[in-house]
């Protein structure tokens, strides 16, 4: 008989966890490149090379349940994410079966629609599988299992540091409640790994020795503490910030009018509300502080949206059924006013993640880069790389020793693909020793179509590299100088008068376009790169402006191959364009965009142009 009562909500689970896979499979472009990416490589590697079941960067316990998945495919982590979802909703419905039908219908649209939880689920990252791990501890204290939860609580150090966090909170109950025989328990986790480690690794404390969160601050910064909390309407969707804030008043209320509520809403305080508003402070120090390799990323907080929603449904849904209204109009309500939050939180989704999900620039770009690896990889040696994208779009097991190398073992012919966001970062590959090193051969240089900064302030470039003696190069040449008056490339200047001092300045009106200057050739055929210094200082002469671009802008015989655009703050500075070797035929110009159209002065500019070439 239950299972015949259970049977219409799990359908709606399986409806509301084949949408995100849907999204996924129609969807062009994927979320959470390079760390997803790699999270997929892992577990799909995982039954080639089982030592990655310890991989404690790819999280063991998430490898081990999205590893079958992975088998199919990038879209098999999404697919792991949806079933995680549902079970989810199951474990959730323990706890709002109490509350009303309203609420067991309304929780998994909610959760779904939780603009970082849903954005996860379609990512296939691991923040949904914690979250699946919290709702089932939260069942099993609330049915008062506790050692299945202590159990569970044991592992969850397996799927996200979040557990230091969580755990607390679920051993705090059990002490509470007094089962004291629950909580040994609670070292299941660590001893099966420990086994495990010293079976397969030689280190029963691998799982701290090899803690992957280890600092790093001078890579990746740090910031205000109110990072997150200033984003979380974004984060979470204004219609659950709101509905939380409703659900706190609706508490009071319930607490007054029925004490037979009161245990559930203070368990549902105490493990859910709690631990979630924990994490957030745990990961605002983190990140104000620069510490555990924290990047102040918004996703870390899915791991708490099952909770959150949980602790707004649970209440929400009860006001209603406590104020006595009859069957049909407590009905009537319950469709109206729950149609009209998952209304506003599908908008709020829509607006933090545009549907279907599109390539950008980065993903088409890496993507590039790892197509064009997988063409020429069969004339070298071993690949070396940062990025995971590379291997993942050139086709190559990343965990095959015989194909992939180290920077520190680099042999004869090895190909290295250095990358401006990751080498350059978790590598520690300093792209000037590389070019400096005349072991080096500089093979080809890759540049996106669109100019974007990534982590540590570089333009996104790839360079590959191969080892053997350098057969390359360069000149230079200034092709513009302001003062001097030397210009050797066609411009055009639009200055205007301006009396008195000053006049080595240049001064421009609100024209939009008030400087050019190139074309820069870049069809010679021995041409590896060119780049392209541009520097000077420029003021506002009137209110201060943020849209003043500096543009580098290529044509090819028959579509714009590349623009890249730099925004100009006041004051002195420098930009770095780095533009592969085109094919004959193509044009490109320097020019100075002003869409807001105020005046402003530049002095000091200057333009250095660089070739590096072949010698052969």
């Amino acid at each position: 008989m239950r299972i015949r009562q259970l049977l219409p909500f799990f359908l709606w689970w399986v409806v509301i966890g084949a949408i995100p896979v849907l999204v996924r499979l129609l969807s062009p472009g994927i979320l959470e490149g390079s760390d997803g990416v790699q999270h997929y490589l892992i577990a799909a590697y995982s039954w080639k090379h089982p030592g990655l079941f310890l991989d404690h960067w790819g999280k063991p316990l998430f490898t081990l349940f999205a590893s079958p998945f992975a088998q199919l495919g990038h879209w098999g982590m999404a697919l792991f994410n949806a079933c995680c979802c549902i079970v989810t909703c199951w474990a959730a419905d323990g706890l709002l079966r109490r509350s009303g039908a309203a609420a067991r219908w309304l929780f998994p649209p909610a959760l779904l629609l939780v603009p970082v939880y849903g954005s996860m689920v379609l990512a296939g990252m691991t923040e949904v599988f914690f979250g699946m791990l919290t709702m089932l501890v939260v069942r099993a204290l609330f049915e008062e299992r506790f050692v299945a939860a202590m159990v569970l609580v044991s592992f969850m150090p397996f799927a996200r540091p979040e557990y230091i966090v969580f755990a607390p909170f679920a051993i705090g109950w059990v002490i509470w409640k007094g089962r004291w025989r629950a909580l040994p328990w609670i070292f299941t986790g660590h001893l099966v790994y420990g086994v495990l480690g010293a079976v397969v690794l030689g280190d029963p404390l691998w799982a701290i020795h090899n803690d992957p969160y280890n600092g790093a601050a001078n890579i990746y910064g740090h910031g205000t503490p109110f990072h997150f909390t200033d984003q979380l309407q974004h984060i979470y969707g204004a219609a659950l910030v709101w509905a939380l804030g409703f659900a706190v008043v609706a508490c009071c209320f319930i607490g007054i009018r029925s004490t037979a509520d009161r245990f559930s809403l203070g368990f549902l305080g105490w493990m859910a509300l709690l631990p979630s508003i924990a994490i957030l402070v745990v990961h605002s120090f983190l990140w104000w502080k620069g510490l555990k390799s924290s990047l102040g990323l918004f996703r870390v907080l899915a791991t708490c949206a099952p909770l959150l929603v949980l602790f707004a449904t649970f209440p929400l849904v009860r006001v209603g059924t406590l104020l006595s209204l009859k069957n049909w109009t407590a009905s009537i309500a319950a469709v109206v006013l729950g149609g009209a939050y998952v209304a506003w939180a599908a908008s709020c989704f829509a607006a933090e993640r545009p549907l279907p999900i599109e390539e950008g620039a980065y993903d088409r770009f890496i993507r590039q880069v790892g197509v064009r690896v997988m063409q020429i990889k069969a004339n070298h040696g071993k690949v070396i790389y940062d990025h995971p994208d590379v291997a993942w779009h050139a086709g190559i097991d990343p965990f095959d020793t015989t194909a992939v190398g180290e920077y520190s073992a680099m042999g004869v012919n090895d190909l290295l693909v250095w990358d401006a966001h990751h080498s350059a970062n978790e590598g520690r590959l300093v792209l000037e020793e590389l070019l400096a090193d005349p072991r080096l051969e500089l093979v080809e240089v890759m540049a996106p179509d669109e100019r974007m900064i990534v982590l540590g302030g570089r333009p996104f470039d790839v360079f590959l590299f191969t080892r053997r003696p350098a057969v390359r190069k360069q000149d230079s040449a200034i092709i513009l100088d302001q003062e001097s008056g030397v210009h050797m490339q066609p411009i055009r200047v639009d200055t205007v008068p301006r009396d008195g001092r000053d006049q080595g300045a240049w001064y421009f009106d609100d024209r939009e376009f008030p400087l050019e200057t190139g074309p820069f050739p870049t069809d010679n055929d021995s041409l590896i790169y060119a780049e392209l210094l541009v520097s000077g200082d420029i003021q506002w002469l009137q209110e201060p402006s943020d849209g003043t671009l500096l543009v580098f802008e290529e044509h090819g015989q028959e579509a714009r191959i590349s623009y890249w655009s730099h925004r100009l703050e006041a004051g002195a500075f420098e930009v770095r364009f780095r533009i592969p070797r085109r094919g004959h035929g193509g044009k490109n110009n320097l020019f100075i965009w002003n869409p807001a159209r105020r005046p402003f002065r530049i002095a000091g500019l200057k333009a250095e142009w660089t070739r590096v070439m072949r010698t052969e």
